[in-house]
C-alpha cells in the first residue's frame, strides 16, 4: 500500500506517473499536478489494485502524447476531479478497465486527438464532465465503445477531426453530450 500527500512532476522524458502490474493499492490524498512529461501524463497499466487520486491536473500543453491512459486493469482508477489538456494527442484513453470520475467539474481538452477514447470501460455509477473538447484530431473527435455506466458531458466542442466527429458504439450506457459538434466536408458527424 502506498499513500502520497501530494504528487507534482514537471518536464522529464518519460511518463509523468506510472502504475503497473504489482504496483499495489495507491492513494494520493492531496492534489496531483503533472505538467509536460515527455511521455503519457498518467499511465495505469494492467493494475489489479485500486489507484485513487484526489483533484488531478494533467497539462501536456507543450508536449505531445496522451494525457491519461488506463489499459487492461481490473482495479478501479478513481479521481475526485480531473482536468486534462493535451496539445498533440488523446485526452483520456482507456480500455478494458474500470474508471471513476467524481463531481461535475472535470474537464478534458485535446488538440490533435480525441477528447475521450474509451473502449470496454466500466464507469460505475457514472462520470460527469463540465466540458469535453477536441480540436483537429488526426482521427475521431470522440470515441465511446461498449461503455457501462452513464456518461454526461455538459459542454465543450468537437471541431474538424479527420475521422468521425462523435462515434458511439454498443454498450448500455446513457451518454449525453451538450457541446457543439462540427466536421470537415464529406466526413461523418455522428456514428
Amino acid at each position: 500500500i502506498r499513500t502520497f500527500g501530494t504528487l507534482t512532476t514537471t518536464g522529464g522524458t518519460g511518463v509523468g506517473f506510472l502504475h503497473a502490474v504489482g504496483g499495489g493499492t495507491t492513494t494520493v490524498t492531496g492534489a496531483t499536478s503533472i505538467t509536460n512529461p515527455g511521455g503519457i501524463g498518467i499511465s495505469i497499466a494492467s493494475s489489479t489494485t485500486a489507484v485513487t487520486f484526489a483533484s488531478t491536473t494533467i497539462n501536456k500543453g507543450s508536449s505531445a502524447g496522451t494525457g491519461l491512459s488506463i489499459a487492461g486493469s481490473s482495479g478501479t482508477t478513481s479521481f475526485s476531479n480531473l482536468a486534462v489538456t493535451t496539445s498533440n494527442g488523446t485526452g483520456i484513453l482507456a480500455s478494458t478497465s474500470p474508471l471513476s470520475v467524481g463531481g461535475t467539474g472535470s474537464t478534458v481538452a485535446a488538440t490533435g486527438g480525441p477528447a475521450l477514447d474509451l473502449t470496454t470501460v466500466n464507469l460505475g455509477g457514472g462520470a460527469t464532465f463540465l466540458t469535453a473538447s477536441s480540436t483537429n484530431s488526426t482521427g475521431k473527435g470522440m470515441n465511446l465503445d461498449t461503455l457501462t455506466g452513464p456518461l454526461t458531458m455538459n459542454g465543450g466542442a468537437i471541431g474538424t477531426p479527420a475521422g468521425i466527429a462523435f462515434d458511439l458504439n454498443a454498450g448500455a450506457a446513457d451518454v449525453t453530450y451538450t457541446g457543439a459538434i462540427s466536421n470537415v466536408a464529406n466526413a461523418l458527424l455522428i456514428d
